[in-house]
């Protein structure tokens, strides 16, 4: 069964993996010479991009989409929609490959 992090050991866990997951591409950008690091937060996901945009001072917020149609996910709501609706920054709107 899964679970959706709602004890602190799978929250715990869940932060884990993201950042272990994260830092692979996280690496690939610092080898090119870009600074990368990684943040993995617990919480809204809108207000927690948000709130990371502002104190890092951002020029804009790469957001991809994950598991749905774009449009669809557009449609009902999602975080991407949500950061493009509350945020002050552009958002660049990644489609991932296995989309359709």
């Amino acid at each position: 069964m899964l679970t959706r992090g709602e004890t602190p050991g799978e929250i715990e866990a869940g932060v884990r993996e993201a950042r272990e997951w994260l830092e692979a591409p996280a690496a690939e950008f610092r080898a090119a010479g870009h600074p990368a690091t990684v943040q993995v937060h617990v919480g809204d996901p809108v207000r927690e991009i948000l709130q990371v945009a502002s104190e890092e001072n951002v020029t804009l917020i790469a957001i991809g989409t994950v598991g749905k149609n774009w449009f669809r996910e557009v449609l009902v709501g999602s975080t991407t929609l949500g950061v493009v609706r509350n945020g002050r920054y552009p958002v660049l709107v990644l489609r991932n490959s296995r989309d359709s």
